[in-house]
């Protein structure tokens, strides 16, 4: 058998084996549940499933070249780990009680870690485990040792894989599952319409933070957002002189349906990522991310409902790493992909025809009370028009320019800036007081809005800025659970090896503060001639 002796683990309380081999997927085993004694009723290879799309990555407007490695190697989204639950479920239904199911895949790269994603999820979602216990089993030295190698994913978008110190580890996706369910993020409602949303409008729903206020009040939810840059997911971005003078689109807006009848044929069942819905009562808030407002400031509150630190000095707490630093052009991806749009057979929702259209969406559906741009107006890939302006403005929405260049990660004082910005949209929701008269206190309510950020192709920049400020509003949070829930819920995000480096960075301590030790090079002196003949000493590094 190709590929040298398999790697197995048995996970008997949940009826389940997973075995990765050469080629004879369903004969290997068979051979290792029959060695361990485990009746084997049913033999999925997730190579083969059409759920599972053969591993590979797919995203909406982008075509499988542009990809790069990470089509193989993921790891793969958050709808099609859901929809493998799904389906695994409904496989152990069916076998007797004392059957097991094999799971097994074979060993190219990204093989074992996207089916062992697959089966850590199911078990995190549906079983109630915990991301530490799924990897302990996983760790297991019964079944053979699975090398490091194999539990990881590289930096999206390059032609070769390229692994460093810093690249999304299985371990990550899994704390970031876990992470997602405990905090709300994860809603199990209206699953088809995200993904329709999402092949639309280019937008998903990405985190949530919920703003406190006093007994009898109302609760303000507030969700954040990832997107591209309108004017690259409209039909027709380089004609919009008539867009900017129709600001009525109801007719337009009236044809989208924004609820499918049905999901497609292919899909086993209709359950939803999606943010958490208006509806956050009392009981909700053991688990949803708070945030205390008090008559001048905002303040996290920890798990036992204590005030703690502001989010601009929770963010400056781990903001240590990254002054206006630029990375070696080396370490930046020369090759950034461009946004295409490939229609679906069951892309029931269409794609936006104009910028009113999608001002609509974002007023009406995602009621979007701040748009942060991180891109240009004009740039490599963008339309020869540029982007919108400040026509988003005109519809009620606060813009805010954040730009940084494509590829890199974001300056401290922009990110600063923009949880300025957040802290004066909560401070400036309006909670209504319940009856005086009576003194009974209300059923506290929830309004709901968005803050939505973007940049070209809402990838890169946009998760950047959003890991930053879910580490600034979300108490506890830890940037490589944020990392692995990112890559879940926006697949080939973070997309350079420096858009990594900064993610990590947000966990180090305070005593790595300068560019080399954070690179993970060494600082060394060389000769150079400098301009007029004489000779000086110039910093050059070398990586380690």
């Amino acid at each position: 058998m190709s590929g040298g002796r398999s790697l197995w683990r048995s996970f008997a309380e949940e009826r389940l084996l997973w075995v990765a081999g050469g080629d004879g997927l369903e004969a290997n085993a068979l051979v290792v549940a029959g060695e361990r004694r485990i009746s084997c009723s049913q033999v999925l290879c997730l190579e083969q499933l059409d759920i599972s799309a053969n591993l590979k990555l797919q995203l909406p407007f982008f075509a499988n070249e542009l990809l790069g490695a990470v089509h193989l190697h993921g790891p793969l989204g958050l709808d099609t780990i859901l929809d493998f639950c799904h389906h695994l479920q409904a496989v152990l239904e069916e076998v007797e009680k004392h059957q097991s199911v094999c799971l097994t895949c074979s060993r190219r790269p990204g093989a074992v870690a996207n089916s062992l994603l697959l089966l850590g999820a199911f078990l995190i979602l549906e079983r109630g485990y915990t991301a530490d216990k799924v990897m302990r089993l996983v760790d297991s030295s019964n079944g053979g040792a699975i090398p490091t190698s194999e539990l990881r994913f590289p930096t999206p978008f390059l032609e070769q894989p390229n692994f460093t110190e810093d690249s999304l580890m299985l371990s990550d996706c899994f704390v970031g599952f876990e992470m997602a369910i405990s905090k709300k993020w994860l809603d199990k409602q209206a699953i088809e319409e995200r993904r329709q949303v999402a092949m639309a409008f280019d937008a998903v729903p990405v985190f949530s933070v919920v703003l406190q206020g006093q007994p009898n009040e109302k609760l303000a939810a507030v969700h954040f957002w990832i997107a591209a840059d309108p004017v690259t997911t409209v039909e027709d971005p380089s004609d919009r002189e008539q867009d900017l003078l129709n600001v009525d689109a109801n007719d337009q807006l009236a044809e989208l349906a924004w609820s499918p009848t049905s999901p497609p044929a292919h899909s086993h069942f209709s359950r939803a990522v999606s943010e958490p819905s208006g509806d956050l009562t009392p009981s909700h808030l053991a688990t949803a991310v708070r945030i205390f407002k008090s008559h001048d400031h905002l303040h996290t509150l920890d798990e036992e409902g204590k005030v703690g630190e502001s989010p601009k000095h929770v963010w400056a707490h781990h903001a240590h790493v990254f002054p206006a630093l630029s990375m070696p052009s080396s370490r930046v991806n020369t090759k950034l992909p461009t946004k295409v749009h490939t229609v679906t057979k069951d892309q029931l929702l269409k794609r936006p025809a104009n910028l009113p259209i999608f001002a609509s969406f974002l007023k009406q559906k995602v009621r979007c009370t701040l748009l942060a741009r991180a891109n240009f107006p004009t740039e490599r890939g963008m339309p020869d028009t540029g982007s919108y302006d400040s026509f988003f403005e005109r519809w009620g929405i606060n813009q805010l320019d954040v730009p940084f260049a494509d590829g890199t990660a974001p300056p401290k004082k922009l990110v600063s800036q923009l949880i300025s910005s957040v802290e004066q949209l909560l401070k400036g929701i309006a909670l209504t007081d319940g009856p005086e008269d009576t003194g009974e206190r209300c059923k506290p309510e929830c309004d709901v809005v968005s803050v939505v950020v973007h940049c070209k192709s809402g990838l890169g920049r946009s998760m950047a800025l959003l890991a930053a400020l879910a580490i600034a509003f979300c108490p506890g949070l830890t940037a490589g659970a944020f990392f692995g829930w990112a890559r879940l819920v926006r697949p080939a995000c973070l997309q350079t090896p420096m858009q990594e480096r900064f993610l990590r960075s947000l966990d180090e301590t305070p005593d790595c503060n300068c560019f080399f030790a954070c690179f993970k090079s060494k600082k060394v002196t060389s000769p150079t001639v400098i301009s007029g003949g004489s000779h000086g000493t110039t910093d050059t590094t070398i990586s380690v």
